[in-house]
């Protein structure tokens, strides 16, 4: 998948990327602790994703209390696509109907939804409020209505999204407060997609695709959160541009963060994989928020007249060098 196919998605919802086993299992194991004795829900899944079939492999393992799984009934849900298993008998998907599925450890139960399935339908968010944590890869084309709905209900999140999702307007003020990060692993991460989706020149096969650049998007704790840069660059006025009517440097890469300069500086919105709470503040973006809306900046977007992308503006709090 490439980036011009997740701004695809975006135009003509085709939501359906479908995560790894193997992206799943070595992310989520970096939290094995923060499951014990919690109830998992992944509320964008059918049971043969990867989410929950990690889940269900690792149910005792991790020590879970239950697992609860659903999903959307789209227009192009098909019984191949609700399929459970051998060893679950299911209502037939050919009523468009969606399924809640539950897990104890030992077998499944499962019935049908009187909605559609979406993350946000009453009975979803019923499913919602009686979990702990949420662990999925929800659509792409509602990533912010998906982050407010879990967030604002304070329950734990870890889910696969795009990295310009940093600044969405239901996404960033968590991200800006301290209560919502991004993962481990912060690599591109390959999915596979439906036959029948079409980009606008090929039909896309059921098989891996290209990288694509998203994020983990969490709640979940984690030591390697809490270590510092190591900066070696040094300010100067002449290697560090301002921007035209803001008081901040740009700073174009992660690694040339100067070590000496304490002022707001702007960086890319990759920065924020290596953020570090005891090393910076995180004060705004250069995106479209508005001064007085929980912000402390409105931030521009042009040096010397020029556009600059996304930015992420740091100020430091601590001497670490």
């Amino acid at each position: 998948m490439t980036i011009a196919s997740l701004t695809a998605a975006k135009h003509d919802r085709a939501d359906e990327f479908y995560t790894s086993y193997g992206d799943v299992e070595r992310e989520a194991m970096v939290y094995a602790d923060a499951f014990k004795g919690k109830r998992i829900y992944c509320n964008c899944d059918t049971a043969d994703s990867a989410f929950v079939r990690f889940f269900a492999d690792r149910f005792r393992d991790l020590g879970l209390a239950s697992l609860t799984a659903s999903c959307y009934a789209g227009p192009n849900r098909s019984a191949r696509q609700m399929r459970l298993g051998e060893d679950l008998d299911v209502p037939k998907a050919a009523s468009r109907r969606a399924i809640a599925l539950t897990f104890d450890g030992d077998s499944w139960d499962s019935r049908e939804l009187d909605g559609t399935g979406s993350f946000d339908s009453p009975e979803c968010l019923t499913m919602l409020d009686a979990c702990d944590v949420v662990a999925t890869n929800p659509p792409f084309t509602r990533f912010g209505d998906f982050v407010e709905a879990v967030m604002s209900r304070g329950k734990d999140l870890l889910a696969l999204g795009n990295r310009n999702a940093v600044t969405y307007r239901q996404v960033f003020p968590w991200i800006m407060d301290g209560r919502l990060w991004i993962g481990e692993d912060s690599s591109s991460k390959v999915f596979t997609v439906p036959s029948y989706y079409d980009d606008g020149r090929r039909t896309m096969a059921s098989e891996r695709t290209a990288p694509a650049p998203v994020f983990w998007f969490t709640t979940l704790d984690r030591p390697s959160r809490h270590v510092p840069m190591d900066l070696t660059e040094t300010y100067s006025p002449d290697r560090y541009r301002r921007y035209d009517d803001l008081d901040a440097i740009e700073v174009p890469r992660t690694r040339d963060i100067p070590k000496d300069y304490d002022g707001v500086m702007c960086v890319p919105v990759s920065y924020l994989a290596h953020h570090c709470p005891e090393q910076f503040e995180i004060v705004g973006h250069t995106g479209s928020f508005k001064a007085g809306v929980g912000h402390s900046l409105a931030l521009r977007t042009r040096i010397d007249g020029r556009i600059i992308y996304k930015r992420i503006a740091i100020r430091r709090i601590a001497d670490v060098r």
